[in-house]
């Protein structure tokens, strides 16, 4: 009966992986051309100790480095007081189909079909997660870097994986221990230096193989684990047991990592006994995050359940919002593994979208929405169970405000936006890392008189639309649109580019800010105007305060009058708030030595635009807002013939092979434009560039 019950709480892929040979060997070559391929689409991963050992950053690309800064958050947005406003903190683990997926590339075009839209977190998401994990099946695996880039402008940290699985041999395992000539665990040393070249802040440990008994210590594992940040199922026996809470077996590998995540096959009781054990070592509950397997609600069979997390038999899925609830009542944190389930286990964006809304927000699921699993335990639609509904994780994950206490920034591009090309024809580009932070969604059952929207034939437009209303209903609506932390210093400014498309009609739109000072609260309204421009940009500077920790809180718009239809009443293309030292400024900034070029490694031949930037001051000691490779500047947004072929957050871009033969025949013209943090942009830097001819084009656009 053990054993069954073993069985049927172990995760499917766990039982069959550790009965599974190991992958097919690869000869050297096939593996160098691979890795040679991945560096070139900016991806870093390893699958031998070998590769580890030797790995040298002096042989990687630039392509591979993220170039973002991690936006360190304020804080979390206040609930009040009473159990309902307990919170738990949440992790994301990816774990998306194979990982390394080609719309993960960055700086670098990537078609999508409209009616295959791949996973990507947004940022509604993300306000609702602390740190982000890149977990794949190698040996070593490291984040892209869009996903770097777009998690830390949303103040996410970003992990890659180290992960031993139950197939690897003892030999390969011992290797883990080997040390430098000053002591230092070698492998540890290659891992730190790796994620700092690469750009993110750490690692998850997940060990699922065996030791040999004349390798292993348990001070050795301890040792290696304190540069690193951990999750392993090896307890100090040296025997694999799937830890699903704090335990005396695995307490020193906690004690010696910053957080720890468990399997996900917990309950209540085990939570208890990890707050116990906690509470005698000084440890903080809000770092251990118990897992929640999303994989988990999926039946395939009639007469077995392989994977279950709690609540027992019908947890994961759009259930599981209802095991952060508990975990935020037991005051523990809590991990989320796979949230691209949505994507994978149904066929249709449409229907991805829904699932998608009831995981995360707890909204009803349409009745259209259908799948190919079983009945659940206790009969009926497995996904529509009777907890979801109002229990999404965003109803019981903690909220942090957006931007930093210096200042918040914002575009309104998505992850996979419409371009079109010289001859008007549209396509969708992945742009992961060069997307925008979108505002908060409303709450379930409130009145939608107001709300906010994108349209994707106005790509990085975001319109503020009203309902129709009666020439009695003339009172206020109000749209919240930001929870921020921002300083408020004596020249704080918010900035809006804006256009209003029916501003000759007499209604009043406003923006709202909500401050907080030591004597309580206090609120700035911020009157548009009415003129009928094409574009227009807004520039305020709020009123000295005589309170030296007043903070903006909140960022919303007012609007006043009765409308006969519904309406888009405002459209923003981007917003910012701080005071001028909070972002970069563009006096010094150009774009200098353009060029085309074909590269190769191994298989993958392909043209590269590249630039450079002049020279510019080392990061100013008060923004947040700075990047490690471009400086002042966020991205770059690349025109080539006058159609936009993306953006990038490096110096380079991989071109499509249309546009590369174009350049070797007649010619291209390169059009370039650095967005800087804050959204001020660099002077254009527009050059023709041909295989043989190479001249500078002066004239203004």
């Amino acid at each position: 009966m053990t054993g069954l019950l073993k069985t049927l709480l172990r995760p499917l892929r766990n039982l069959v992986v550790s009965s599974s040979p190991p992958e097919t060997a690869q000869t050297r070559e096939e593996r160098e051309i691979e890795r040679n391929v991945a560096r070139m689409r900016g991806f870093t991963y390893l699958k031998s100790m070998d590769e580890v050992l030797t790995w040298d950053e002096h042989e990687e690309e630039g392509r591979q480095r993220a170039s973002l800064p991690l936006i360190r958050r304020p804080g979390s947005v206040s609930r009040g007081g009473g159990e309902e406003s307990k919170r738990a903190k949440t992790m994301v683990i990816h774990d998306f189909g194979m990982a390394y997926h080609e719309y993960e590339s960055s700086d670098r075009v990537v078609e999508i079909e409209a009616e295959d839209l791949p996973f990507a977190l947004d940022s509604g998401q993300l306000q609702f997660c602390e740190r982000f994990i890149y977990f794949a099946h190698y040996l070593v695996s490291c984040p892209p870097p869009g996903w770097i880039e777009w998690c830390h402008v949303n103040g996410v940290e970003c992990l890659g994986t180290f992960i031993i699985e139950p197939q690897t041999s003892q030999g390969e395992m011992a290797r883990i221990f080997e040390r430098d000539e000053r002591g230092g665990f070698v492998v540890a040393g290659v891992l730190g230096r790796m994620a700092r070249w690469v750009g993110f802040e750490g690692w998850i440990v997940n060990i699922e193989g065996t030791f040999g008994e004349e390798d292993w210590e348990v001070g050795s594992m301890v040792g290696f684990l304190e540069e690193l940040k951990g999750y392993d199922a090896v307890t100090i026996t040296n025997r694999i047991s799937h830890q699903n809470a704090l335990t005396p077996a695995n307490l020193p590998f906690v004690l010696a990592s910053s957080a720890f995540l468990t399997n996900y096959t917990w309950n209540p009781s085990s939570i208890s006994s990890f707050l116990s054990l906690a509470h005698q070592h000084d440890l903080d509950s809000q770092n251990i995050f118990f897992g929640i397997d999303i994989w988990a609600q999926n039946r395939p069979h009639s007469f077995l359940h392989p994977r279950l997390t709690w609540p027992l038999f019908n947890g994961g899925g759009t259930n599981t919002g209802f095991a952060v609830k508990k975990c935020a009542e037991m005051g523990v944190s809590a991990g989320l593994f796979a949230p691209g389930w949505c994507w994978e286990h149904f066929s249709s964006t449409a229907d991805r979208r829904k699932v998608e809304g009831s995981l995360w927000r707890g909204v009803e699921l349409d009745e259209s929405v259908k799948c190919d699993c079983k009945p659940g335990f206790w009969g009926g639609d497995v996904h529509r169970t009777w907890e979801y509904l109002g229990n999404g994780v965003t109803r019981w994950a903690e909220q942090s405000v957006v931007g930093s206490e210096s200042g918040f920034w914002t575009v309104f591009e998505r992850a996979f936006g419409v371009v079109a090309n010289e001859n008007g024809e549209k396509s969708i580009i992945s742009q992961l890392a060069a997307q925008g932070i979108m505002p908060v969604r409303g709450e379930i059952g409130e009145k939608k008189d107001i709300w906010w929207t994108i349209n994707d034939e106005k790509p990085g437009i975001l319109s503020v639309v009203a309902a129709a209303s009666s020439d009695e209903e003339t009172g206020q609506r109000y749209l919240k649109l930001y929870n921020l932390g921002v300083r408020v210093e004596e020249d704080t400014r918010l900035v809006v580019r804006y256009h209003r498309p029916h501003s000759s009609l007499p209604k009043s739109i406003s923006f709202l800010l909500k401050i907080h000072v030591s004597s309580g609260e206090t609120e700035e309204l911020i009157p548009l105007p009415g003129a009928d421009y094409k574009e227009d940009a807004l520039c305020h500077t709020f009123s000295p305060t005589p309170s030296h920790d007043a903070t903006i809180t909140e960022l919303g718009i007012v609007f006043s009058g009765n409308l006969a239809a519904e309406q888009d009443i405002l459209q923003l293309t981007s917003l910012s708030i701080g005071s001028p030292t909070s972002f970069p400024r563009t006096s010094s900034i150009r774009i200098t030595d353009v060029q085309i070029a074909i590269c190769s490694r191994e298989k993958w031949k392909h043209g590269r635009l590249s630039w450079s930037l002049s020279s510019f001051a080392e990061e100013p000691s008060r923004t947040d807002y700075w990047s490690r490779i471009t400086g002042p500047i966020a991205y770059f947004e690349i025109r080539i013939d006058g159609a936009m072929i993306g953006r990038a957050c490096g110096l380079n871009f991989v071109l499509p092979d249309v546009i590369v033969e174009r350049w070797r025949s007649d010619g291209v013209a390169v059009d370039l434009c650095g967005v800087l943090f804050g959204g001020s942009r660099s002077e254009r830097k527009r050059v023709w560039l041909g295989e043989a001819v190479i001249s500078s084009l002066r004239t203004p656009l």
